[in-house]
């Protein structure tokens, strides 16, 4: 099956950078944001709605969601501590 590489998300200037950087790796892989979501078993329009409706609480991600997409698309969550001058 041939997938078309149409597609790029935009977000919001406030978006949180988590979704930021999702919607990032979405949009430099080869495949559609409605193809990541149905690989990582979350709903086909997940990452379409989490930068849409960011900070209504309307399409908040979960974590498990927002670890399935990166799986899919080759990356891992890393929690780090800050460093001082953050």
């Amino acid at each position: 099956m041939t997938y078309r590489y149409k597609h790029h998300l935009d977000y919001p200037e406030q978006a949180d950078p988590v979704i930021s950087k999702l919607v990032e790796l979405t949009n430099k892989s080869k495949m559609n944001s409605a193809q990541v979501c149905k690989k990582a078993d979350v709903g086909v329009n997940s990452i379409t709605g989490w930068r849409a409706t960011y900070g209504t609480g309307a399409r908040n991600p979960s974590l498990h969601n927002i670890q399935a997409v990166l799986k899919v698309l080759g990356y891992k969550l890393v929690v780090r501590k800050q460093s001082a001058k953050n």
